[in-house]
């Protein structure tokens, strides 16, 4: 069944050796309750700090819990939305900055790591039109959100310090707050909405 230049079908062993080298952040899961987990590229092995024979085969919501498992807005509960609706209408779905933290290893301290994913999720059909899996792709956009987010707090010192230069005395507790969550989103890496609830 091997087939080398001109076209004859690939094996096995060279499928799962291809979906290995994706240069990406690839997923593949069944269709099933579960969404087992079948496959994954090698990059997505490496950003979720996870090991092979760890995730395939197992169940994709058992081994990347939530790190709010009740919330209904989670990450966990967007994702499983989107996979259900993939199978249910048998079209892609794309979702921007989904908000999804990664478990760390105990190796690496434990606990969970804030990441934030644009994701699409495609269908694979069979002869049938049935969807049999689900491909998962993933673009970290983690260190891209907080950059806009620095600047943003950058622009808020920036209003403050006009703001008290211009009317030092009228306007000072309007210069005040801006440059106070200015400096509390700093210190919290950058989540404005987070800096905002504190």
């Amino acid at each position: 069944m091997r087939r080398a230049a001109k076209g004859n079908l690939i094996v096995m062993h060279d499928l799962q050796a291809i979906i290995d080298g994706l240069p990406g952040i690839y997923l593949i899961v069944a269709a099933d309750a579960d969404y087992t987990m079948v496959a994954c590229s090698d990059e997505r092995l490496r950003v979720t700090m996870t090991r092979r024979e760890d995730v395939i085969d197992k169940p994709l919501f058992e081994v990347f819990s939530d790190q709010q498992p009740d919330d209904p807005n989670s990450g966990a509960a967007t994702l499983r939305c989107s996979l259900e609706q993939v199978v249910a209408t048998g079209q892609p779905q794309r979702l921007p900055q989904v908000r999804y933290a990664i478990r760390r290893p105990d190796s690496s301290g434990g606990g969970f790591e804030e990441r934030f994913w644009n994701v699409v999720n495609a269908p694979v059909k069979d002869a049938e039109g049935r969807v049999r899996y689900i491909i998962h792709r993933v673009e970290d956009v983690t260190a891209q959100l907080h950059t806009q987010e620095l600047a943003r707090a950058e622009a808020l010192f920036r209003e403050a310090a006009a703001i008290h230069e211009q009317q030092p005395r009228l306007d000072w507790v309007g210069a005040s707050n801006a440059l106070g969550l200015a400096t509390v989103i700093l210190f919290s890496g950058g989540d404005i909405d987070e800096a905002r609830a504190l």
